[in-house]
């Protein structure tokens, strides 16, 4: 056999349904490889960069889902004619990812709001303090 394929035993629902000649690929193998570097470069990304609380779980959440989309259209047992000739796991998975999206967005211009606000409070009482002086 040649990577990426594996081949399941004789009595595994992967051989039953492609017989026991076909690869397939080791899509459990990609996830957990894809989960351990998403972790990763969360943890190595945004913990440095962080703007606001949860932005860690976001990313990864954003990320890993992503890969999970993609990854679940090498899945020999998933069915694509759900919605738009998704699976139910994609569909759901793009939706998912679009509300994870607007959160992030949401928490990013609220921050922003915020750090503007922050920087007009603290100049109006600096010309305040320099005019009584």
């Amino acid at each position: 056999s040649s990577f990426p394929g594996v081949q399941f035993p004789v009595d595994s629902l992967a051989a039953q349904k492609f017989g026991i000649q076909h690869l397939v690929h080791p899509t459990q193998l990609y996830e957990a490889s894809a989960g351990l570097i998403i972790l990763a470069m969360a943890i190595l990304y945004v913990r440095k960069q962080r703007k606001f609380a949860g932005q860690l779980f976001l990313s990864f959440m954003i990320l890993y889902l992503i890969f999970r989309t993609l990854n679940e259209a090498l899945r020999g047992d998933a069915v694509h004619n759900y919605i738009f000739n998704l699976s139910q796991t994609q569909f759901l998975n793009i939706i998912l990812i679009f509300f994870a999206v607007v959160v992030y967005c949401l928490k990013l211009k609220t921050v922003k709001e915020e750090t503007k606000r922050r920087q007009t409070h603290f100049l109006t009482y600096r010309v305040q303090k320099i005019n009584r002086e």
